[in-house]
């Protein structure tokens, strides 16, 4: 099963530095997978992408990070993918790569 089947949505909370994607459940909405940040002028660093060990698998990591993409790509920003999966999720989809940022030296 992916994590299309389920019901999500991702939430920017800017106080941590973190997207996150939590699922609705009738027993309360639950964080599946996160993404931590750093913003630098129109750059988003992203060190870091987890999601909970009883989920992997399932392609919530992946449905996250597409949706945070959507939203740099909106701001007109860019990223910076230090984290290998996510790093991973852009080099295998070329029409993300406008949204990565110059290598500086």
């Amino acid at each position: 099963m992916t994590a299309t089947a389920f019901d999500v949505f991702v939430v920017n909370n800017r106080e941590s530095n973190r997207f996150e994607l939590w699922e609705r459940a009738p027993e309360g909405n639950r964080m599946v997978s996160f993404l931590d940040y750093e913003s630098q002028e129109n750059r988003f660093v992203i060190p870091w992408v987890e999601t909970d060990p009883v989920r992997r698998g399932e392609g919530f990591a992946d449905l996250l990070i597409a949706e945070v993409l959507n939203q740099i790509d909106r701001e007109n920003s860019l990223v910076v993918p230090l984290c290998p999966f996510a790093a991973k999720h852009i080099a295998d989809r070329p029409e993300r790569h406008h949204l990565l940022a110059p290598v500086e030296d």
